[in-house]
């Protein structure tokens, strides 16, 4: 006896949206009496890990169902020995995450059959499906900083008891948004009145993905990984010096949606950092962006306008559709 699911139209992953067509083929040897046949497509998040506590080990964990469709394929009674093929069709929702396997949980679509017998055991088959969930950026458009926009920072740089003179540093950003395969272009401006010289200059591009549990009590974690970077030489003593910075953000930079998630959220932060020589700490300017992979459009850059100015050491607001190892990833 056997009960295997076979998908007609998967070719690898599904989009939101998408129609999921297969069919449940069942093959018993002798009669038997069932209570049905139930089809079910389970999408959930889950986190966990261990922490200790006072010499003992805290489970921590959190789950959270976003999605749930069942279709009844037989129902309750009596199936005569023969092979039994089952059609079915699910319709994805418009609004889903991403398939996402990260650090301490993950992001699941799980098709589930179970022919229910009564007081005998189940014949059950699973299989897991991916789903990829492009973040389209016209459907958060409002929220987006579509303008050019600056950043300062500035410190002094001390030379044991007496200060040597500022640091300045301005970036400049033609927005705040942008899809992987795009090349985000800045211009960093660096008033060195200091006498120590910058040793270079370093632009990264991080994901940050934040996970969270509920059990036994609300808790997170978060990681980091590097999407893109860049660098340059940096500024002698007493100097001055503008740069034109590229980053590109690869094609194949992983960027999960998580769409109607509790248990995950990211943001993607902009670093730029002049790099100080010996135990001098060095400036760093953050600003949040937006990562997505359909652009706006019919966009233009609109540079008529004045940029948007942030106070020193102060990050852009993240939008309120922040879209989020990251991205579709198969597990």
């Amino acid at each position: 006896m056997s009960c295997d699911i076979q998908l007609d139209n998967y070719q690898g992953q599904y989009y939101p949206g998408d129609s999921i067509m297969g069919k449940v083929i069942c093959s018993f040897d002798e009669s038997i009496n069932i209570r049905g046949i139930i089809l079910k497509l389970k999408g959930d998040e889950r986190n966990a890990w261990t922490r200790r506590r006072k010499k003992k080990t805290v489970h921590c964990k959190g789950h959270n169902r976003f999605l749930y469709v069942e279709n009844s394929l037989h129902g309750e009674g009596d199936i005569g020995p023969g092979r039994y093929e089952y059609p079915f069709t699910f319709q994805l929702p418009h609004n889903l995450p991403s398939t996402y396997q990260g650090h301490y949980g993950g992001v699941t679509f799980i098709l589930k059959v179970k022919v229910d017998r009564p007081y005998r055991f189940d014949y059950t088959d699973s299989i897991e499906v991916i789903v990829a969930s492009p973040i389209n950026l016209n459907q958060m458009r409002e929220a987006l900083w579509l303008e050019p926009s600056s950043y300062s920072v500035d410190k002094d740089v001390c030379c044991w008891c007496c200060t040597s003179g500022p640091i300045t540093m301005e970036v400049h950003l033609q927005k705040e948004a942008f899809v992987v395969g795009e090349v985000a272009k800045m211009r960093v401006d660096i008033t060195n009145m200091s006498n120590k010289s910058i040793e270079s200059v370093r632009v990264k591009l991080k994901m940050e993905v934040k996970s969270m549990v509920t059990h036994p009590r609300d808790e997170s974690k978060s990681n980091s990984e590097l999407l893109a970077t860049n660098s340059d030489t940096g500024v002698g003593a007493h100097g001055q010096r503008s740069y034109d910075l590229n980053l590109e953000i690869p094609q194949s930079a992983q960027v999960p949606n998580f769409d109607q998630c509790v248990l995950f959220s990211q943001k993607t932060k902009l670093e730029v950092t002049a790099v100080l020589p010996g135990c001098h700490t060095n400036l760093k300017a953050v600003a949040y962006v937006t990562i997505g992979h359909i652009p706006i459009d019919g966009f233009n850059q609109n540079l008529g306008h004045e940029p948007k100015k942030h106070p020193p050491d102060t990050a852009a607001d993240i939008p309120p559709y922040a879209p989020g190892p990251m991205g579709f990833i198969n597990p």
